[in-house]
């Protein structure tokens, strides 16, 4: 949709995707309610949606439950903060791999 989503129906009430915010990547989304905004519904909302579509989530790697702070993608995404951070595990993978590729250019 250019615009916003229909309103859909789910489980006899009328549910619209206002106020969500998503981050998608192909095929993972991470959708972010604001606390006061009513985010079970929203909750709802998106799986009725995913069902309006005829599409279906991955149970196993899906987290239904309202989180402030969650791994997604290989970033933290803290709301309550509003960041994104870099696990610091990845960040000493990549600090190595820097000195690897440093140590062979400078020899």
């Amino acid at each position: 949709w250019m615009s916003a989503p229909p309103e859909i129906e789910v489980d006899g009430e009328r549910l619209c995707s206002a106020p969500i915010r998503h981050r998608a990547f192909l095929d993972d989304f991470m959708m972010m309610y604001r606390p006061s905004s009513g985010a079970e519904r929203s909750v709802r909302y998106v799986r009725g949606l995913l069902k309006y579509l005829g599409l279906t989530a991955n149970e196993k790697k899906s987290s239904w439950e309202l989180e402030t702070r969650k791994l997604h993608l290989g970033l933290w995404v803290d709301t309550v903060r509003g960041v994104f951070e870099i696990p610091e595990e990845r960040i000493a993978r990549i600090k190595a791999c820097a000195k690897r590729v440093l140590s062979e250019v400078c020899r």
